[in-house]
């Protein structure tokens, strides 16, 4: 897997659109970060590829709202262990 920069990819397109058929697969980089991720496809197999990364979105997006969902929930935990150490009588939102 070839890693390249943002400005490399800018500078010389005819490039890493060799390296792409060579190699199969690029990793564009930004400062040092993972930016995009370039792959080859046809027009046999456009539609697959294109419908498997959806696939693959959603899912991410998905485990991404169960993440902040929990983190919510323990910030809202140690909000109200908090308020009951201050006054274990009552609680205020």
């Amino acid at each position: 897997m070839q890693f390249l920069t943002i400005s490399e990819f800018s500078k010389e397109p005819n490039m890493v659109f060799s390296k792409l058929a060579h190699d199969g697969k690029i990793v564009i980089t930004e400062s040092g970060k993972p930016q995009a991720i370039m792959i080859t496809v046809n027009t046999e197999n456009f539609e697959q590829v294109f419908a498997f990364i959806e696939e693959i979105e959603k899912r991410f997006h998905v485990q991404e709202a169960v993440i902040n969902d929990k983190e919510r929930l323990l910030a809202f935990e140690r909000l109200m262990q908090f308020h009951r150490k201050k006054s274990p009588t009552r609680f205020w939102l």
